[in-house]
């Protein structure tokens, strides 16, 4: 098995940092030429599965454009331009729930989309976090801050109430290491 090889790349839409599509040409290992094969640049993003110090795990509940309805979620945020993931990380978590501390393990970075790519997740778990704030997310959104027992989230994932894959992924991958 051999890597695509890219021949050329361009830029045929761009809404800002948000994303970028790009009409490439590859040429596959076999010597085939795709010329119009189309690439996604998303933007990246921190998302973190916390654990409060008496073990319940920070869920919020908002609606979201892309499954269209309100849905449960895990905290997560866009990676301001620079910003090491780890930052934005604990960034939107004080931002958008108000806690803080703990100690944090990054579980792995991962694209969104295994053909165009879409941008990176970047997956962490923070144990022992505790309330330090109020809430300021400033976003658009308006949303509710749960705290719900593990085994409340594995229900609702199963349940299709978690519909992001980051969150449903993260949540699976979390509840993984933490049973190591």
């Amino acid at each position: 098995m051999k890597n695509w090889k890219l021949e050329s790349s361009e830029e045929v839409f761009s809404a800002g940092s948000r994303f970028s599509v790009h009409k490439q040409c590859v040429e596959l290992p076999a010597g085939q030429k795709i010329d119009d094969y189309y690439f996604i640049k998303g933007f990246n993003f921190a998302i973190i599965y916390a654990v409060t110090q008496d073990g319940f795990v920070i869920l919020e509940k908002a609606y979201r454009h892309g499954p269209g309805k309100i849905v449960w979620s895990l905290p997560a945020g866009h990676l301001s331009p620079n910003e090491i993931p780890l930052d934005t990380a604990k960034r939107e978590l004080l931002e958008e729930c108000g806690y803080s501390g703990g100690t944090w393990t990054e579980i792995g970075s991962f694209v969104n989309n295994g053909n165009q790519q879409a941008g990176f997740a970047h997956m962490f778990l923070a144990e022992g976090v505790t309330k330090t704030t109020e809430p300021e997310s400033g976003d658009l959104e308006e949303m509710e801050i749960c705290l719900l027992k593990p085994e409340e989230l594995h229900k609702m994932l199963f349940d299709g109430q978690i519909p992001i894959i980051s969150s449903a992924a993260l949540i699976a991958l979390a509840s993984l290491k933490l049973q190591q």
